[in-house]
């Protein structure tokens, strides 16, 4: 018979460090972006769509090694700087399926949401 293996829970404090980490990373995301949108602004906005993501992704990037290198937890502040960035695009592909599900429901139901009578 094999013994099942023991799990933990998980602990609140860890929970709430954790979280304090990842707002303190978007605080950080911030800042940092204050500075690095001037130097490579030019160059991620011509990327369309994705510059957004790109921009994100480099702000996030020197979060996390200034976290890494001083205070710790430089993934989770690196995450919670790309939060932002990651929100924004998940609204931008959501927002756009949802315009093409009203769309195509509008057209089903010949332009109209009342009921014909």
């Amino acid at each position: 018979m094999k013994r099942r293996t023991r799990r933990s829970n998980p602990g609140i404090g860890g929970i709430v460090m954790n979280g304090l980490y990842v707002g303190l990373g978007m605080w950080a995301g911030g800042l940092v972006g204050g500075f690095t949108n001037s130097l490579t602004g030019g160059i991620t906005s011509s990327l369309g769509p994705l510059g957004g993501l790109a921009q994100g992704l480099i702000n996030a990037y020197i979060v996390a090694w200034l976290a890494g290198r001083t205070i710790g937890h430089g993934d989770l502040m690196g995450a919670g700087a790309f939060a932002g960035p990651a929100v924004g695009a998940l609204q931008g592909v959501l927002g756009g399926a949802t315009s093409l599900v009203s769309s195509a429901t509008h057209i089903v139901t010949g332009g109209s949401n009342t009921p014909k009578q």
